[in-house]
């Protein structure tokens, strides 16, 4: 047990504390308020304020913990000891730096809140984050932080109990067109022809007439290979299956077509399934209970996860939207023009909503890296691709976090957009479950 001291308490500094110290580091503490009492504990203790006053360990606090705005902040952000560091300072602490206001600013989305200029599909982009103008982007700071806490309790009070932590591997997919050609309708394929016919592509044409007749598979029907790859590697992925009324965004098999629906089911036997919400839904709750009723129909599971489709997500109406739909974790938290850490850690944590100043049930499942952004937005060769890949997965085995891949049964296919990709998939997985 830690006993820490801080003059004064908030919402904020409780959840910072219970992340950082119970979620991250698997410690306990107790916090008071009355320094006598803390003086004359015989705990292993830390001071949190603005003043040390014995041998205790002394944290410098900043004010972002303990206020109720939210307005642009002075983050003072510096280079040491090759790490970022955010709400430097220079005081007489055992960190030169407020690694609790700091961990929070992240974690929070805090940024997100203040006015931003949003991309075509209304998103915070990743281009405008503190993370990626100052270069740390690709950096898991939180984690970072929660083992520099670890190393200076440990300096102070060396019997100190921490429990390991272990590196984890997760495997994600959405599932926004679960078929190329197939399962399409009479309407959509005669769509399609058209559009090729009208852009001479001719290969195209006559690709999905084989695979009308049944002479070739569809290229985005990748669940077998799917299968192989769990077999082989004892992966548990999570799907996140899109089951929106069609429309400019929402492209996928309707949610009626029963070979859609036996695939779903097949899939959510011996894998996570969960929502791939629609472009949308991310205002309308409403949506989301809809789109629910319709995957736990088709798969007879409960739906408790969900991933919003395009990764349209703002603060705080979209959580707030989840909430109310009774979603419970959510896997939308990554970017999607970049690979890095969008919260600044590798785990999991529970949403805090800044504007009611509380946090929530809803907890957050951060990705680090996607396919589409890999191949779309950085345009990497197949090769490239894998390296910026394991350089994500070794920064995150460096603090025995947690790695999640978002992939796409499309992408994965030897003939769909990114060919030649099949080969370098299987070899991520294997860096990555190593």
């Amino acid at each position: 047990m830690l006993l820490i001291f801080s003059p004064r308490t908030s919402n904020r500094l409780q959840y910072i504390l219970q992340l950082l110290l119970c979620d991250q580091l698997g410690i306990n503490y107790e916090l008071t308020t009355n320094y006598e009492e803390f003086d004359s504990s015989y705990q292993p203790k830390l001071n949190y304020s603005q003043q040390q006053r014995g041998e205790e360990i002394f944290i410098h606090a900043e004010e972002l913990l303990f206020e109720r705005l939210i307005s642009p902040q002075q983050l003072n952000i510096r280079i040491w000891n090759h790490l970022t560091i955010i709400f430097a300072n220079d005081y007489r602490s055992a960190l030169p730096f407020d690694p609790f206001a700091a961990s929070f600013f992240l974690v929070s989305r805090y940024e997100e809140y203040l006015p931003f200029n949003e991309d075509a599909h209304g998103r915070f982009p990743a281009e405008q984050s503190i993370p990626y103008i100052h270069h740390f982007h690709d950096i898991p700071l939180v984690d970072h932080y929660a083992i520099l806490l670890k190393k200076v309790i440990l300096s102070r009070y060396p019997d100190f109990f921490f429990p390991e932590k272990k590196y984890r591997f997760q495997l994600t997919y959405d599932i926004d067109m679960a078929f190329a050609f197939l399962e399409k309708g009479i309407f959509r394929n005669a769509g399609g022809y058209l559009k090729s016919l009208m852009r001479l592509q001719l290969k195209e044409i006559y690709f999905r007439t084989k695979v009308l007749l049944r002479v070739a598979s569809d290229p985005f029907d990748t669940f077998e290979y799917q299968n192989w790859l769990n077999n082989k590697y004892s992966l548990h992925p999570i799907y996140f299956f899109l089951v929106a009324n069609h429309g400019i965004y929402d492209k996928n098999i309707s949610w009626r077509n029963r070979n859609f629906s036996a695939i779903v089911r097949m899939i959510s036997e011996s894998n996570g399934i969960g929502l791939h919400a629609s472009y949308d839904s991310n205002q309308n709750h409403e949506k989301v209970k809809v789109e629910i009723k319709r995957l736990e129909d088709m798969s007879g599971k409960k739906i408790i996860r969900n991933r919003q489709h395009f990764l349209k997500l703002r603060f705080p109406e979209t959580y707030r939207n989840l909430i109310a739909s009774g979603i419970t974790e959510d896997h939308t938290m990554g970017y999607s023009s970049l690979a890095g850490f969008r919260a600044g850690t590798t785990s999991s944590f529970k949403f805090y909503d800044l504007e009611k100043e509380q946090a929530t049930p809803l907890v957050i499942h951060p990705f680090a890296v996607m396919d589409a952004t890999l191949h779309y937005h950085l345009k990497l060769s197949t090769d490239a691709a894998l390296e910026v890949s394991k350089k994500i997965i070794l920064s995150v085995k460096k603090v025995n976090g947690t790695f999640t891949f978002l992939a796409h049964n499309d992408l994965i296919s030897d003939k769909g957009p990114w060919a030649g990709w099949r080969e370098k998939f299987e070899q991520l997985i294997e860096f990555a479950n190593n």
